[in-house]
């Protein structure tokens, strides 16, 4: 579980990719089969991401913009 500080970084990092796409947590959370209050609170680092999960989100979101969610990179880069 992160740290609360790190934790809501990371959904304000998600909130920004999917803003730049025109895309919301919601729409997000139906893609990949979840509610969008089990999508925040993982975000959140309330409760764990299952392994589907997390490759599903790597897949939705590509590599590049996981890395930016999760803190990896501080750049969020197009492609």
């Amino acid at each position: 579980m992160l740290d609360r500080r790190t934790s809501t970084v990371a959904l304000r990092r998600l909130r920004a990719v999917l803003c730049l796409r025109g895309e919301t947590i919601l729409g997000l959370a139906r893609r990949l089969s979840v509610s969008d209050a089990h999508l925040r609170a993982v975000m959140l680092g309330e409760r764990c991401a299952s392994a589907r999960l997390r490759e599903a989100l790597v897949a939705e979101l590509g590599r590049r913009a996981w890395a930016f969610v999760r803190g990896s990179v501080n750049v969020l880069s197009a492609g």
